[in-house]
């Protein structure tokens, strides 16, 4: 783990060798922006997700440490109606249902004073996805002769700072 390289501007940041596809704000500090860069948009169980975080810092700032962040999460909504036997009334009803699949972290800068300059840094990064890693999805059914009411399906990962 190294200091992080200083680029000339913001332009130079995203030459990276291969086409960066997503390019996202997804944190601010107050006198900082950082944005989270991926070299594509979508990977398989298997490959290495491969990007750099950009940071620019406007006035001299108190940091020590950027870790880059890869999360994988599934939600489920399924709405039904419980029939209720015996006499009982109906009642609308959802389940939900929120699982974490993954989480890696990289510490891609250190600051070993604990404060970092004005600039702007380049901080590459890479995550090594396991073999067994679900693809994303999302599936939306309205009204089914099974459930009623609105039924999602989502597993989808997101790139982050913490």
């Amino acid at each position: 783990l190294g200091s992080p390289r200083r680029v000339a501007s913001r332009r130079a940041a995203s030459d990276m060798g291969g086409v960066v596809s997503s390019e996202d704000e997804v944190s601010s500090l107050p006198d900082a922006s950082v944005r989270v860069a991926l070299e594509k948009t979508s990977y398989r169980a298997g490959e290495t997700v491969r990007g750099y975080l950009q940071l620019t810092i406007t006035r001299r700032t108190a940091l020590t440490t950027m870790t880059v962040s890869l999360a994988g999460r599934a939600w489920t909504t399924v709405q039904y109606t419980d029939g209720g036997g015996g006499g009982s009334s109906s009642a609308h009803c959802t389940a939900r249902e929120n699982r974490h699949l993954l989480q890696m972290e990289a510490p891609v800068a250190h600051f070993p004073s604990g404060v970092c300059d004005p600039g702007h840094f380049q901080c590459p990064f890479e995550f090594q996805l396991p073999l067994d890693v679900p693809s994303s999805m999302a599936e939306h059914k309205s009204q089914s002769r099974f459930v009623s009411g609105d039924n999602v399906a989502r597993l989808d990962y997101c790139v982050g700072v913490v």
